[in-house]
């Protein structure tokens, strides 16, 4: 039933990262998709990996919120 919502949860994620790199410094020092383009201009791999790992955790969690919507809204009320 709110499948397309699951998908469209985790796009929203991309395009917020995508639009934070592609605005460069309009936040400069902060966001995650901040933290990955610096980690990688600065060869500081471990924390570009930690950067994306929290925002691969985030897409997972939004994931499975909303498919928790979505059986709860499809079980039958007794």
């Amino acid at each position: 039933m709110l499948g397309g919502l699951r998908i469209a949860g985790g796009l929203s994620l991309i395009g917020a990262v995508v639009a934070e790199i592609a605005a460069g410094s309009a936040g400069a020092g902060s966001g995650l998709a901040y933290r990955i383009a610096e980690s990688g201009y600065r060869l500081n791999i471990p924390r570009m990996f930690a950067a994306l790992l929290l925002l691969s955790l985030a897409g997972i969690v939004i994931f499975y919120v909303l498919s928790l919507i979505n059986l709860l809204g499809a079980a039958p009320l007794a």
